[in-house]
């Protein structure tokens, strides 16, 4: 009998690592309460990323763009903002810094053969809003669409989509 509860407490244990690594889903129960998490989040981004920039060296940020330890912050409060919403944190920081980091990262590297002329005609406010795009492009197409669901208001099932009523596709 003991070892059946260690191996149901083991299998538990590892059921919930698994699902937190493969990441969660978020049932909202209107469009209007989807909209408001996102819109949070983004505007959060938003100002970790323009902060972060704002505070990268002006020598560094003129020739190799964001430095490291910045870019490390802005995926710590990324990672913060997700953990707020989903309450997994192994989920998170995966997202946070080897999504977010890596995108971020492989932005400026790509760009290094040029980036001291896209420096030169910009702003620490256009290298945010370039960043800050890249970000927004990634959560909206990557994540968000995954992690979020619907419940529908009639049926009560959850579904991928719900119409401006908060219903489903078969009870609209």
């Amino acid at each position: 009998m003991c070892s059946k509860i260690l191996i149901d407490n083991e299998y538990l244990q590892l059921k919930k690592e698994v699902r937190e690594l493969m990441g969660t889903v978020i049932i909202s129960k209107s469009l209007s309460e989807y909209d408001f998490t996102k819109n949070s989040f983004y505007d959060s981004v938003k100002k970790v990323i323009y902060t972060g920039v704002g505070s990268t060296d002006e020598y560094y940020l003129r020739y190799w763009g964001i430095t490291n330890n910045n870019l490390y912050e802005i995926c710590k409060r990324i990672n913060d903002l997700l953990f707020g919403i989903t309450k997994f944190r192994k989920w998170s920081e995966n997202i946070a810094f080897e999504s977010v980091y890596v995108l971020i990262q492989g932005l400026f590297h790509s760009l290094i053969d040029v980036w001291e002329i896209i420096y030169e005609f910009s702003s620490r406010d256009g290298i945010s809003k370039m960043i800050y795009q890249h970000v927004y492009w990634y959560f909206e197409n990557s994540i968000f669409s995954k992690i979020f669901q619907f419940e529908c208001s009639r049926c009560k099932k959850t579904v991928d989509f719900i119409d401006g009523s908060n219903m489903c596709y078969e009870c609209s």
